[in-house]
């Protein structure tokens, strides 16, 4: 499932083009694993009976990793959950193997990764500019393929709902031009996404 950023790049002309295709019709005949980033982050869509439900509930799941220390952010008006972990805490410098310190992040994930119906968890590593982008873009890859395989391990009986994409250097959080910048953009992003099971409990009044 490996995605490099230079892929990505070449269908953002088709990504404009599948975006008009009514949401329905999306969620029916694309697979995630074949759906690009921006996709996976908008799919299945969130009716409005369902909103505040999700929302709230999205919230909780945040909580508990902030609870951690772990940084969230949240995206879509607050329906999906983005936990954000610096790449320092996972990985050592320029390396593809997990450190001793992952384990706290990811095996925070566990409980939602043995919900593969209720929740997609959408993988992203980025990188800073010091190497070149096709270093970036294949030490991201890399990462994101080794957090995919431990995140797996954490639920050997569930068909686990892990979607990892490297981003390489192409979407910084801040400019590179300082210490503290670069360190910024080498991070690991785990989008909580609903999927529509939760979403249509949310609708019917059982979240």
């Amino acid at each position: 499932m490996q995605r490099t950023a230079a892929r990505l790049r070449a269908t953002a002309l088709a990504l404009t083009v599948a975006l008009t295709v009514p949401a329905v019709s999306m969620a029916q005949t694309m697979d995630p694993d074949e759906m690009t980033l921006d996709e996976n982050l908008s799919y299945p869509k969130v009716p409005d009976k369902a909103r505040n439900s999700i929302v709230r509930h999205i919230e909780r799941i945040g909580n508990t990793f902030k609870s951690k220390g772990i940084e969230v952010k949240y995206t879509r008006s607050g329906e999906v959950a983005d936990i954000v972990v610096p790449c320092s805490e996972l990985f050592d410098p320029n390396s593809t193997e997990l450190s001793v310190r992952a384990p706290r992040y990811l095996n925070a994930l566990q409980a939602l990764v043995k919900l593969p119906t209720l929740y997609k968890i959408v993988v992203v590593v980025h990188a800073d500019d010091t190497g070149s982008a096709e270093y970036s873009d294949a030490l991201t890859e890399e990462r994101s393929d080794t957090i995919d395989e431990y995140l797996r391990t954490l639920a050997p009986d569930a068909k686990v709902n892990v979607i990892p994409y490297g981003m390489g250097q192409d979407e910084p959080r801040a400019a590179n031009n300082s210490i503290a910048g670069r360190a910024a953009n080498r991070r690991v992003e785990f989008y909580i996404v609903p999927e529509s099971q939760t979403i249509d409990m949310a609708a019917s009044g059982k979240l």
